[in-house]
């Protein structure tokens, strides 16, 4: 029972993320804009007390991201990360990302299938 029970958790914070990031277009920017800042300024629960439970937890995610690098462990993940820094140099932005911001920003292309030109119109 048990993992049906995480089976359906699993479904139903994946349902609620795609619906805040795919569902209504208008609302993405703004909802991206905060996750990055968190990616800039930290993680501070207070801002996101007003904001759906799914945002609040992949903004506390992102923060763990930053410090503890939990996803990129392994040469596989390294080699993304690469490939991630050598996009984002290709697409104009010259500044070396820190690996922790590389993996954060990499954590939130991942769980929101963010384009290239959108994390550099974020950091231009």
């Amino acid at each position: 029972m048990g993992s049906l029970q995480t089976t359906t958790l699993i479904e139903s914070f994946e349902t609620e993320l795609n619906l805040l990031f795919y569902g209504v277009k208008e609302g993405r920017e703004e909802k991206l804009d905060k996750l990055f800042g968190v990616i800039r300024h930290g993680f501070h629960e207070e801002d996101w007390l007003q904001e759906s439970t799914t945002l609040c937890q992949t903004a506390f995610e992102l923060s763990e991201a930053l410090r503890a690098g939990y996803r990129h462990r392994s040469e596989a993940d390294q080699s993304e990360l690469n490939v991630l820094a050598l996009q984002l140099e290709e697409a104009g932005l010259l500044g070396q990302f820190p690996l922790p911001t590389l993996q954060a920003i990499d954590e939130l292309s991942y769980r929101t299938a963010l384009q290239v030109e959108t994390i550099v119109e974020q950091y231009k």
